[in-house]
């Protein structure tokens, strides 16, 4: 299984969309890019990854649905625990969702490569550094990160 890590602000949304204004999707949680949210369809088409939320926007109720009715396509099949711990890094998150869903995704958390985390923060773990795809949050979700996510999960 294939697995995209999402963050949403600075990812699906980004200072570009703000400065143009022709770009925007409201939802209930807040604004996204129109071509942010094409792009990331072109890479779950692309790849057949499915979705999982490592935003905060995760802590929402009902965000699978506002970001399904702002157009994403691509199946959102959970979301990483929020790790309350002072020390803990968003890396860790996804680490704990992958560990806690190893027979989902039919590997040991140490084998498991087929993943990528798309985030404007750069708060990973060091063994994910293969898998961390750093959005400038001036642009978002930009078609050369669309081409090197493809090329990495499709390898």
């Amino acid at each position: 299984m294939k697995i995209i890590f999402l963050d949403v602000d600075g990812v699906l949304n980004n200072q570009i969309m703000y400065e143009n204004r022709d770009d925007i999707i409201g939802t209930r949680g807040g604004k996204v890019s129109q071509k942010c949210i094409a792009r990331l369809n072109m890479l779950t088409e692309a790849t057949n990854a499915k979705i999982v939320l490592s935003s905060t926007w995760r802590a929402d109720e009902g965000v699978e649905e506002y970001l399904t009715e702002a157009g994403i396509k691509g199946e959102i099949i959970g979301k990483t625990p929020i790790l309350r711990d002072r020390f803990s890094l968003r890396g860790n998150e996804i680490h704990a969702w992958i560990v806690e869903n190893e027979q989902l995704i039919g590997k040991p958390y140490h084998e498991y490569h087929s993943f990528v985390i798309l985030d404007d923060d750069s708060d990973m773990l060091l063994w994910h550094k293969e898998n961390f795809f750093w959005c400038d949050p001036y642009a978002g979700l930009t078609p050369n990160l669309v081409y090197k996510a493809t090329r990495l999960l499709n390898r």
